[in-house]
């Protein structure tokens, strides 16, 4: 799952400092790419290998977060990645505009309006290197390897079968596909439940069968999806103290993190709750603004990120503080 500024100002947040992140919060490398990048002729998109690895300060439709860092798409649909790992924060598309986006370990994905994938960074196990004939309307990113939906619901992935995470079920159509860690789960279309395949850890433990899902999302150990009235349910490790969600309150997104999962409910305020955390300076659990209204979250590896719906831009958390406000 992630480790994931530019304004001195700073805003009320529920009791922190909004403020920017220094550079060395984002990044630990950002030389000697680790693999080749795709060929420059023509046809191919234009890469940009120089970016200063800094989240953006645009207006954003899309973020996906993954254990090593986070990827957000602006306005124009253009792919903005920051954070720890080299691979996909160096090397991104700079020409090509997206719909979805989706963050891996070491790699990330674009979804383009005709439905084809657009992968970049580590493809050691070939998580990179998406089918060319299929139609996808859907994507979702793991460790090492990418799934997505085609127009029939059928799903595809690639990268590394380690664990079975690249062998989806057959014969099995799905209208919500979430990946995190070695496990994937897909809400299936014919009657809403969650199924389930990849890694036996965690994520992959059977998912409850008396509930009909509109929403899910996968983590690295669990795995959450909502009801049709808003309501979480968690399936994979019990601990209960990663399982404390608020009550009375409907959400309509939900995303896991490493051990700690938020959403949004129906006015767009976000919650989280899950493991209590340590750093080198306090403890304490994951807490969200409540001031603010977004439109879009993401889980990271001890943090969260989602978009603000008054000017679309980026808003991030952790234990401690709002690391960033832009």
């Amino acid at each position: 799952m992630t480790d994931d500024g530019e304004d001195d100002s700073t805003a009320d947040t529920g009791g922190a400092t909004s403020k920017p992140a220094p550079p060395g919060d984002w990044s630990s490398a950002t030389q000697d790419l680790p693999f080749d990048p795709p060929p420059t002729d023509s046809e191919a998109p234009r890469y940009d290998d120089e970016d200063d690895n800094m989240p953006p300060s645009s207006r954003l439709i899309a973020i996906a977060a993954s254990r090593t860092g986070t990827c957000a798409l602006d306005e124009d649909g253009l792919a903005h990645c920051w954070g720890g790992a080299t691979s996909p924060t160096t090397l991104r598309p700079r020409d090509v505009a997206f719909t979805a986006i989706a963050r891996g370990r070491r790699h990330a994905c674009g979804l383009k309006a005709d439905g084809q994938v657009l992968c970049w960074g580590d493809n050691e196990d070939g998580q990179s290197t998406p089918p060319s004939d299929v139609t996808f309307t859907a994507i979702t990113a793991g460790n090492d390897h990418t799934c997505g939906l085609d127009e029939d619901g059928k799903a595809h992935c690639w990268g590394s079968n380690l664990w079975g995470q690249s062998a989806p079920p057959e014969n099995v159509a799905f209208t919500a596909i979430s990946t995190g860690g070695w496990g994937i789960c897909g809400i299936r279309k014919d009657d809403g439940k969650a199924q389930c395949w990849g890694s036996s850890y965690g994520s992959r433990s059977d998912p409850p069968e008396d509930v009909t899902f509109t929403a899910i999302a996968v983590g690295e150990g669990f795995a959450y999806g909502l009801d049709e009235d808003g309501r979480p349910h968690h399936w994979g490790n019990d601990n209960e103290e990663f399982h404390t969600p608020p009550e009375d309150v409907t959400f309509t997104t939900i995303a896991v993190g490493e051990a700690h999962t938020c959403g949004l409910d129906v006015d767009g305020k976000a919650h989280c709750w899950g493991r209590e955390y340590c750093n080198q300076f306090d403890c304490g659990q994951l807490t969200a603004p409540t001031d603010v209204t977004f439109i879009a979250i993401t889980a990271g590896f001890l943090e969260a990120c989602a978009i603000r719906a008054d000017n679309r831009t980026l808003m991030c958390w952790d234990i401690i503080e709002y690391i960033l406000d832009i």
